[in-house]
C-alpha cells in the first residue's frame, strides 16, 4: 500500500491550550513571497541558489517516510500548460515537517534555495499552513520531453504522461524498488518498443551504435517509488516491494499504462517519475501504473521445424569462492555468504553448498526446456583458475 500521512498539521501545546500552525494569508504576509517559477528559473540550475526564499504552494507529493524527507510544492492554479518561466513546482526538503504534511495542502514554505546532485530544491526553515483554500493543480497531460531542456523546464510538476510506454529493464526492482520504461518505438529500429543495447544491434564504435545510445536516453524514463530503499539490506528485507507480488508481474516487454498523475524529478542523474506517495506493494488503488501481464508459460510460436533456445545460467563457476583469496561476498538476508562480490577471479557460487543449490536450480530449469538446440551463457573459463578450459562446460553421461 502507499504510505501517505493523513495527520493534519501539527498543533503545539501553549500555555495549556491547543494552537493550530494555520495562518490567514494576511497573518503569513509579512515576509515578500517569491513565486515557484522565478526559484526554478529557465536554466538546469536555479538563479537564486544559497538565498533564502518564501514560497506558497499546493502539495502534490509528500514522503514521510522511506528516505525522501520531503514533499512537492506547486503553485496554485497551475499544470494546465507548459510553463514559459520556469518550472511551476520544487521540491521541498523538510524531514521535519513532512509527516505533518498532506497531499493537497496550501502552504507557505520559507527556506534556503539549493541545487541537490541537479534537482532545485529549498531546504525548508518554516513550514506554515494557509487557511485560505487554494485553487487546485492541474496535471500537465504532456508527451514527456526527450531533451534535458525539456525535462528542466517542468522538474517536479505534477504530470499524466501521454502515449505508449513499454517496461525495458526491471533489474533494479528488486534493490532500489524502480524499473525502466521505453517511450514510444525506435526511429533507428523501426518497430522496437525496447530499448536495445546498441552493440547487440551494430558494431561496437560505429557510428550506428553511438546513435542509437543517444536515442535510447532520449526514450528512457525511471519510474521510482517514491523512496530510496535498497531493499536487499537486512533492515529493509520485509518492506514488501513496490508494484509486484506472486499475482502481478513486471515483466519486459509488457506495456505500461499510466492510470494517474505522477512526478517528474531527477535523481541520482537519472530523470525519474515518482509517485505522489511512497508504494509498497501491488495492491494499492493509489498506484498510477498498470502493468501487462503477459503469459510466459510457452514461447510464441514462429513457425519452423527446429527450434533454440538461450538460457543464461548466471555465473556458472566450478570454481568457488572459497577455493581462491581475496573473494568478498554477496550474502542472504541472514548473512551467510552466496555468491562471489569482488577481489578475485571467480564469480559464481561462494562455496559449495551455494554451487550446488545454483546446480540443481539450472538443472531443474533445463529439464524443462523442448528446445532442439539450447545455448549456455556465462559459463566460466576455467583455464584462468588452473583447470581446463572446459571444466565447467557439460560433461557426457
Amino acid at each position: 500500500m502507499s504510505k501517505r500521512r493523513t495527520t493534519s498539521i501539527a498543533a503545539v501545546l501553549l500555555s495549556g491550550a491547543v494552537v493550530a500552525s494555520t495562518f490567514t494569508a494576511a497573518q503569513a504576509d509579512t515576509v515578500e513571497i517569491t513565486p515557484i517559477e522565478q526559484v526554478q528559473g529557465t536554466g538546469d540550475t536555479s538563479p537564486l541558489v544559497g538565498q533564502k526564499t518564501t514560497v506558497r504552494g499546493v502539495v502534490t507529493a509528500a514522503y514521510a517516510e522511506g528516505g525522501i524527507r520531503g514533499f512537492y510544492l506547486q503553485s496554485a492554479g497551475s499544470g494546465a500548460q507548459i510553463p514559459t518561466e520556469g518550472s511551476s513546482a520544487v521540491f521541498i526538503y523538510a524531514p521535519d515537517d513532512v509527516a505533518s504534511v498532506e497531499v493537497g495542502d496550501h502552504l507557505q514554505v520559507s527556506g534556503t534555495v539549493s541545487e541537490y546532485y541537479g534537482l532545485t530544491q529549498i531546504k525548508a526553515q518554516s513550514v506554515k499552513s494557509l487557511s485560505e483554500p487554494a485553487e487546485s493543480i492541474k496535471p500537465l497531460a504532456i508527451t514527456l520531453p526527450s531533451d534535458e531542456a525539456g525535462r528542466e523546464q517542468i522538474e517536479s510538476m505534477l504530470i499524466e504522461p501521454q502515449g505508449e510506454f513499454t517496461v525495458s529493464d526491471n533489474y533494479s526492482l528488486n534493490q532500489y524498488g524502480e524499473l525502466t520504461l521505453a517511450m514510444g518505438t525506435s526511429s533507428i529500429l523501426p518497430g522496437e518498443k525496447l530499448l536495445r543495447q546498441p552493440t547487440d544491434v551494430f558494431a561496437p564504435g560505429s557510428a550506428q551504435a553511438a546513435e542509437l545510445g543517444k536515442e535510447n536516453e532520449q526514450r528512457s524514463i525511471v519510474v521510482d517509488d517514491g523512496a530510496t530503499l535498497n531493499f536487499s539490506t537486512a533492515k529493509n528485507t520485509t518492506v514488501a516491494l513496490p508494484y509486484i507480488d506472486s499475482a502481478h508481474r513486471v515483466s519486459v516487454g509488457a506495456e505500461a499504462t499510466f492510470t494517474g498523475p505522477m512526478i517528474l524529478d531527477y535523481r541520482y542523474d537519472l530523470w525519474r517519475l515518482q509517485p505522489q506517495g511512497q508504494v509498497i506493494g501491488s495492491d494499492d488503488a493509489d498506484i498510477a501504473l498498470h502493468f501487462e501481464q503477459i503469459d510466459n508459460s510457452a514461447p510464441q510460436d514462429v513457425g519452423g521445424n527446429v527450434s533454440v533456445g538461450s538460457f543464461n545460467v548466471l555465473n556458472y563457476f566450478t570454481t568457488t569462492g572459497d577455493e581462491l583469496s581475496g573473494c568478498s561476498y554477496y550474502s542472504d538476508r541472514e548473512g551467510n555468504p552466496v555468491t562471489v562480490r569482488q577481489g578475485c577471479d571467480a564469480r559464481g557460487a561462494a562455496n559449495q553448498a551455494s554451487f550446488e543449490r545454483q546446480q540443481s536450480k539450472i538443472v531443474a530449469a533445463l529439464s524443462k526446456f523442448t528446445a532442439d538446440v539450447v545455448v549456455l551463457e556465462e559459463i566460466e573459463n576455467s583455464a584462468r583458475n588452473g583447470r581446463s578450459r572446459i571444466a565447467a562446460g557439460p560433461t557426457r553421461g
